[in-house]
């Protein structure tokens, strides 16, 4: 009997750690979604590290059609722009043509798993897209840089209205340049690199300041190519940018978030945006790149050629973007004409990207005191929260009620001070992984008040 209960007891026990492990990967499985299912989510999860699928979408057959009829939109671009935010890929661009208007907007929502075409606004004019679209996911507003201009356009997704253009660029020959505009969400910018007859000229835009600076610049090795087509894409998966000289370049390049520029290993081949397709594989930061001869590559500090894609064609014809929350690249390919397929590929099975450590950049600390009151503000390169710490020494002795709202620009207000005072205080921010930020010790003084 007591052999009997302890063989039915063993058995319990192996069946009890079976089901917490099935369990367990249940919840895993749950965990790496969470999301709402669709086709796309669930033909990703089925996939298997290094395997293709041909996705089948609603009204593909002549969603990338231009007005002509003939030409896909999807010529000399390499882009997609993915918003996690919304499910939905965007894509603005030119095909060759006579008809107008020959350039065209669409989008694709997963939820539905349709092709739309977007009502946008018109934007005169419009030209390939090149590596030229950007999307800043916090402010959901799409950008579009013209070939041949210093200029990016800006919409406004959510109204589908082109609103008003951003600041003048700067890059010193822009006027046949195709450049790589790319959204980099920690620095809260955009990254705009582009040719100067010489080296690639780094520019950003700072959402926080509303201004255009120079952040560096790339040696291309090949000065004088005024058509470079540069190839800028973000990483997700490290926080990082990775970019291409262009034409007639092999080199490549990395922007951190701390914004050093650093040259990484020379491509066995050209990238540039018009006969490439680049992406970072949001799984593992591995940088995947179809070059103009079909071959397939992957940088991980090293290049080594994969096997070859299903994607057959013109290599002008195609453009990918990374969807990092499903794991996976999404590509679409027009290479043979109508209509055109949509693929998605898996190159790492998906696992926990590394741990946030860096904490927010603090600038543009600025106070307006009042007598009695101040208002202090503040913008960070990443969203996160807001205090301030403030007294009448460096030892501070109070601080405001923490403001858990995750932005970018900041703005607190002290109360019950003194008039004519010196004060002290410091501001601080968190971001979303816990990364504080301490700003250094800074004064103002209350004015005299002139009460009667």
């Amino acid at each position: 009997m007591q052999k009997l209960l302890f063989v039915l007891g063993d058995r319990f026990a192996t069946t009890t750690r079976n089901l917490l492990l099935c369990l367990l990967i249940v919840a895993a499985a749950v965990g790496s979604r969470n999301l709402k299912a669709s086709v796309l989510s669930d033909a990703a999860i089925a996939l298997q590290p290094g395997q293709w699928v041909q996705l089948q979408t609603n009204q593909t057959s002549d969603i990338f059609r231009s007005c002509d009829g003939t030409n896909p939109i999807i010529s000399y671009t390499d882009v997609l722009n993915y918003s996690a935010t919304a499910q939905t890929i965007y894509f603005f661009g030119e095909a060759h043509g006579t008809c107008s208007p020959v350039q065209k907007a669409v989008k694709y929502y997963i939820a539905s798993n349709t092709w739309s075409v977007l009502s946008w606004a018109g934007v005169d004019p419009a030209r390939h897209a090149y590596d030229q679209n950007a999307l800043h996911e916090s402010t959901q507003r799409f950008f579009h840089r013209n070939y041949g201009t210093d200029t990016a356009h800006q919409l406004n997704i959510s109204t589908g209205q082109w609103i008003a253009d951003l600041p003048t660029i700067g890059l010193p020959y822009s006027g046949t340049t195709a450049i790589g505009l790319v959204s980099f969400p920690e620095r809260n910018s955009l990254i705009a690199i582009g040719d100067s007859g010489g080296p690639n000229y780094i520019r950003e835009f700072s959402f926080a300041t509303g201004l255009w600076s120079q952040l560096g610049t790339a040696d291309t090795g090949n000065p004088g190519t005024s058509h470079r087509a540069i190839t800028a894409k973000y990483n997700s998966f490290d926080h990082s940018v990775w970019f291409s000289s262009g034409l007639n370049s092999n080199r490549t390049w990395k922007l951190d978030t701390g914004g050093a520029i650093t040259r990484l290993t020379d491509s066995p081949f050209n990238i540039n945006s018009a006969e490439s397709k680049a992406v970072a594989d949001p799984a593992s930061g591995v940088i995947l790149v179809r070059s103009i001869n079909a071959t397939f590559w992957r940088y991980d500090g090293a290049w080594t050629q994969l096997a070859n894609t299903p994607l057959v064609g013109n290599y002008d014809k195609m453009a990918v973007a990374a969807l990092p929350d499903h794991g996976v690249s999404f590509w679409v390919n027009c290479g043979n004409g109508f209509p055109c397929s949509v693929w998605l590929y898996k190159h790492t099975a998906s696992g926990p990207p590394p741990p946030d450590t860096t904490p927010p950049l603090i600038s543009a600390i600025n106070s307006t005191p009042a007598p009695n009151t101040a208002t202090i503000g503040w913008s960070t390169n990443e969203a996160s929260d807001s205090q301030i710490d403030y007294g009448l020494t460096a030892g501070y002795g109070a601080s405001t009620t923490l403001n858990s709202s995750l932005v970018t620009a900041h703005s607190q207000a002290l109360l019950g001070l003194t008039s004519n005072v010196l004060y002290h205080y410091r501001v601080k921010s968190k971001d979303a992984a816990g990364n504080l930020a301490i700003g250094p010790d800074s004064t103002f003084s209350t004015p005299l008040c002139s009460c009667n």
